[in-house]
């Protein structure tokens, strides 16, 4: 009886490691997006943009605007996708974007 518990405890194990390999490859590494637009240093935008990317995978995102370079206010867009339009931007103002 003990060795049943036991077999069964060793395979209960190994379908929990199996099934944690398997969760951990689906998700695998995040992907950096990439092919901004408009590019890094663009003038003459539009103070109401469509800010795009490129990505490997269609996902979820979330999307960082900030007048400060160091993103110390920001404001946070989220969605799915690559592309996320942008309204009453103020003008002759930089503006820092991330994804």
């Amino acid at each position: 009886m003990k060795e049943s518990k036991i077999n069964n405890l060793i395979n209960n194990s190994f379908l929990l490691l199996l099934l944690l390999i398997s969760v951990s490859k689906s998700f695998g590494q995040p992907t950096i997006p990439s092919t901004p637009t408009p590019t890094n240093g663009a003038t003459a935008i539009s103070v109401n943009p469509t800010l795009s990317w490129e990505s490997p995978v269609s996902s979820g995102y979330d999307l960082y605007i900030s007048t400060s370079s160091d993103f110390s206010t920001k404001t946070l867009y989220s969605g799915v996708g690559t592309s996320q339009s942008l309204s009453n931007l103020t003008s002759n103002t930089t503006y820092y974007w991330k994804v």
